[in-house]
């Protein structure tokens, strides 16, 4: 298990076991039993507070990329105004985002998933339900969640939103 401190400046890891690298460790891959483990960005849009999603994309922190927008049926008003007409691509089935999802993630030996709002992890972890008893083949994952304010260059679109989590962290903003 990875030692960590906080200092003034975030987080840091224990140099004994990083070979003596003193990197800020929101600049740092960190090595996982199962192989490297790459920090994902997630954003998340949803209808209104607490409603189905809409959107989702996850940034690594090398810059590669995944987004996928479903159907939204009745979207609320504000969703209407500030989130549908950015969207950027057409929605697909719910399925087809958990194969899509699926797909993206096999790239990783193991992934560290990074959020700044506790709806989007709760997002991400209902794409991985299949059904009863049944998830997403996925690498070992772990989650958390950071109060952040992070700057977006299209706010409420999920991957710009990404984007701008994974620039805040890795600029240790």
């Amino acid at each position: 298990m990875m030692e960590l401190t906080q200092q003034s400046k975030g987080l840091v890891h224990n140099p004994a076991i990083s070979g003596g690298d003193s990197r800020p460790l929101d600049c740092v891959v960190i090595h996982h039993r199962e192989g490297l483990q790459m920090r994902l960005f997630l954003d998340c849009e949803f209808n209104e507070f607490k409603g189905a999603l809409i959107s989702m994309a996850l940034v690594s922190e090398d810059g590669r990329e995944w987004y996928e927008v479903v159907p939204c049926g009745l979207p609320g008003a504000w969703v209407t105004e500030h989130v549908m007409p950015i969207l950027g691509k057409p929605a697909i089935s719910y399925r087809d985002m958990q194969n899509s999802l699926q797909a993206w993630l096999s790239q990783f030996d193991a992934v560290h998933i990074v959020a700044d709002w506790p709806e989007d992890i709760q997002h991400f972890c209902n794409a991985l339900i299949v059904g009863a008893g049944m998830r997403l083949n996925t690498p070992p994952l772990t989650m958390e969640v950071l109060r952040i304010d992070a700057e977006s260059t299209l706010p409420q679109n999920a991957l710009h939103d990404a984007r701008g989590i994974r620039d805040a962290v890795c600029s240790g903003v």
